[in-house]
């Protein structure tokens, strides 16, 4: 299912997101910045109806690029479908293969930037005593494997673009070094095995000239988050778009936090 919100199709720029003046630390670029803002870049999300996901599109939006957003019952997504701007709705159930490749292809590129957002907590009953094998799976499943396998079916898609940026969501919570509370072993499991994925897409992908960056957004205000989380979300995508429009660096991902902070994996 696709629901078109755009009268006219916008043209994409098809100016390279790439230049060759760094700033002094981290592997952001100063012409790229102001260069990427000038342009109207095609930025495809998921988890889109909701949260952090809607927060994206909407932000993006405002800056004037053409959004297509993936969720999981267009129908329903009543708060994007209010968005204004170059908004195109696309169903996707990302647990699905067959999903997947319906949404890629229904999809039109070329696709600037790529942001994986949609993911799930997998429960709260994640202590030792409660964790169930089929939790760990369903969980792994959406947040890791059918993010990947989403990721390399729009590949054809993002090297029609110059840009060529894949910006997952991921969590201190996956970071080995960092967790020092146990527990939420389903959800952890799965973010760790994202990053991992995500660091070897890079490696794979760094000679076609795509740059592959790892985010934690915070602890954000969201159903996920709630309501006690330090974080709003508007302040939080706003940052991480800032991040995601310097960011530049090939060879290897990066796994940063929505300020710009390199985390520890």
């Amino acid at each position: 299912m696709v629901v078109c919100h755009n009268k006219t199709q916008r043209e994409l720029d098809s100016t390279p997101c790439v230049n060759t003046s760094y700033i002094k630390a981290g592997h952001f670029m100063q012409n790229t910045i102001q260069s990427q803002e000038a342009q109207k870049l095609h930025y495809l999300i998921t988890g889109a109806n909701r949260g952090i996901g809607l927060e994206l599109c909407k932000q993006a939006l405002e800056k004037g690029h053409h959004v297509s957003a993936c969720v999981r019952k267009p129908e329903t997504a009543t708060e994007l479908r209010a968005l204004e701007g170059n908004l195109r709705i696309v169903q996707l159930e990302l647990s699905s293969g067959e999903s997947i490749n319906d949404c890629a292809e229904m999809i039109d590129g070329p696709i600037d930037v790529l942001i994986n957002n949609a993911g799930i907590m997998g429960g709260y009953d994640q202590a030792l005593h409660e964790i169930r094998a089929e939790q760990i799976l369903e969980t792994v499943n959406v947040n890791a494997i059918r993010t990947l396998e989403f990721t390399r079916a729009l590949l054809p898609k993002m090297k029609a673009s110059q840009c060529r940026k894949i910006v997952s969501l991921t969590s201190r919570m996956g970071s080995i070094a960092d967790n020092t509370s146990g527990r939420f072993y389903a959800y952890r499991m799965s973010k760790a095995a994202l990053n991992m994925a995500m660091q070897s897409l890079a490696i794979d992908l760094a000679p076609e000239q795509f740059r592959v960056l790892l985010m934690h957004p915070g602890w954000v205000q969201t159903d996920m988050g709630g309501a006690n989380a330090p974080l709003n979300v508007r302040d939080s995508v706003s940052q991480m778009l800032g991040v995601i429009t310097r960011y530049n660096h090939l060879g290897k991902a990066t796994f940063m936090n929505y300020q710009g902070e390199t985390l520890s994996w």
